[in-house]
């Protein structure tokens, strides 16, 4: 009984910490979506949610312990199906990456740590056993064993990638696209209404179709221009928001449409395809399940307008599921672009009041509260989404054991390629276990892995401000070229990033290298077994 009570306690804790690990992507992605209107927001966002997902790792190893955590795991199932991916080498990976720089400091205070306990000892002449290690505590040397147990190489490698996903997502989609729209909308105020329309459609549409760029800077943009154009004419601010919102709302629907039609369903009988969206696992079984029911359902409606724009498009034409109900089913998500096209006519009209002013401050807060509030509401979606997914696998859980509910029609296919996919890592793997590397290609990956670690907190550290800050309200002509948005901690972070990426390129090719060798080795060595078992059968049978 007090085991169960405290297995309890340990899931509940779990609870809390994988909410505050869902919290961290939400907010990196967020982060990056409110980019365009609030720079300053977007960083406090990002450094917010970074501390969150330290502390609470951290809460959980130290309060908790490991051991627990795993049999509190193992007596549930729904945690259970999530240790692969709490224990796996993308999880490590990420550690590794925040943690690098920590690492040497905490060895060199265990140093002195273990050095101080024998002195003590030795000063106080106590009959307590001397620790096994004699550089450093027995503690840390358990979780040194414990982190030579992981598979080395790929920990580092996963960890180069999450790097590159991180620079694109922050860097990339929340200051480079702001800057090209920044420049598009300087470009573009002085022409043709029918021309600033096109060209908003056209570069909205564009947008859309590229896979890590948000929807909200698309909507700023339209605001800031059309509410520019407005006001230059004597039109009011909010009448150019409400034709902002008309805009954003046929680029978003477009978006949907040509994702659907043209990205999803050509794919949608690709086996490749079908494994990495997991068509196979309960989870999507449910967002199909969610995804297929006819009319507005609120839970349909939460997917389709709170679910990420490019990933869940593209995800209705791999399912095959007809673009009609899914663009109906897309039309409340102009309650979700209001706020973004309402912040950015207030911060276009704030500028032109006189400085200092309390009606200024007024149009500036409310634009960053529109911002926040817009921001608090995907996060919402975002949460309601999971719990309307759970909520159906729960419901259908005998259906989904049974395995002929919402089953694809090449599920089989796929589960067989799985497989295939299994034995090709397993050699993988085995043929890039750290104690049969080179020590030049162990030193390639660590090298990779720490230059990418120092860019990541060079970004993230508020006080090298690797970039400058600018938002779609500024002025590109003010600037004078895009290189002066990078101060040089930003050209040290993309350095950094260069040099890591070449760096994992070198370790990718060397493996590629080792496996075709492994490969023909192999062959040679079947080749050769069957050879003298038919010169064996043969000879047993002239005998």
């Amino acid at each position: 009984s007090r085991m169960h009570t405290m297995n309890e306690y340990v899931l509940a804790e779990l609870k809390l910490i994988c909410s505050s690990f869902v919290l961290l992507f939400m907010f990196s992605w967020l982060a990056a979506s409110v980019a365009a209107g609030d720079a300053g927001l977007s960083k406090v966002v990002l450094r917010l949610s970074t501390l969150l997902i330290i502390g609470a790792a951290s809460y959980l190893i130290v309060a908790i312990g490991p051991e627990t955590i795993y049999s509190a795991i193992e007596s549930n199932e729904a945690f259970s199906l999530l240790l692969p991916l709490l224990t796996g080498d993308w999880a490590k990976g990420a550690v590794v990456l925040l943690c690098l720089p920590i690492f040497p400091v905490c060895l060199v205070l265990e140093m002195i740590h273990n050095f101080l306990r024998r002195l003590v000892r030795v000063l106080l002449m106590t009959n307590a056993e001397p620790g096994k290690h004699r550089w450093i505590t027995d503690e840390a040397a358990d979780m040194v064993e414990s982190l030579c147990a992981w598979h080395i190489s790929s920990v580092m490698k996963k960890g180069i990638w999450i790097g590159v996903i991180y620079f694109v997502l922050q860097v990339g989609c929340g200051r480079g696209i702001v800057v090209l729209l920044a420049w598009v909308c300087e470009r573009s105020l002085h022409l043709p209404w029918a021309a600033v329309v096109f060209i908003l459609y056209g570069i909205g549409v564009t947008l859309f179709l590229l896979p890590p760029v948000p929807g909200c800077p698309i909507y700023m943009v339209s605001a800031v221009l059309i509410t520019k154009r407005f006001e230059a004419g004597g039109g009011h601010f909010l009448l150019a928001s409400l034709l902002a919102l008309v805009i954003s709302m046929v680029i978003k629907l477009t978006a949907v449409a040509v994702e659907q039609k043209m990205i999803g369903e050509p794919f949608s009988n690709n086996i490749a395809v079908k494994k990495l969206v997991a068509i196979h696992t309960p989870e999507m079984k449910a967002i199909r399940y969610i995804l297929s029911q006819n009319g507005l359902h609120s839970d349909k409606v939460l997917v389709l307008c709170c679910g990420p724009d490019w990933p869940t498009s593209v995800l209705t034409g791999v399912l095959k599921l007809p673009v009609f109900e899914m663009l109906l089913g897309t039309l409340p998500v102009a309650f979700l672009i209001m706020p973004f096209t309402l912040s950015g006519s207030f911060i276009v009209h704030a500028s032109t009041l006189p400085e200092h002013t309390l009606e200024k401050r007024r149009f500036e807060g409310m634009s960053s509260a529109l911002l926040f509030l817009s921001m608090l509401t995907q996060m919402g979606g975002m949460m309601l989404i999971f719990h309307c997914t759970h909520g159906v696998t729960e419901r259908f859980k005998d259906e989904i054991a049974g395995g002929k509910w919402m089953r694809d029609d090449q599920e089989a296919e796929v589960l067989k390629d799985i497989e295939d996919g299994e034995e090709r890592l397993r050699r993988r793997q085995e043929a890039t276990r750290w104690e049969v590397l080179p020590y030049w290609v162990r030193a390639d990956l660590l090298l990779g892995l720490t230059l990418m670690s120092v860019m990541m907190h060079i970004i993230m550290l508020p006080f090298l401000k690797p970039f400058k800050d600018f938002s779609l309200q500024d002025r590109f002509s003010d600037v004078a070229d895009v290189y002066f948005l990078i101060n040089p901690p930003g050209w040290v972070a993309i350095a950094c990033l260069c040099c890591s990426v070449v760096c994992l390129a070198i370790f990718e090719a060397w493996v590629d290298k080792a496996l075709d060798a492994s490969g023909d080795a192999g062959d040679a060595k079947r080749l050769l077994s069957d050879g003298v078992g038919a010169a064996r059968s043969y000879g047993g049978t002239s005998a």
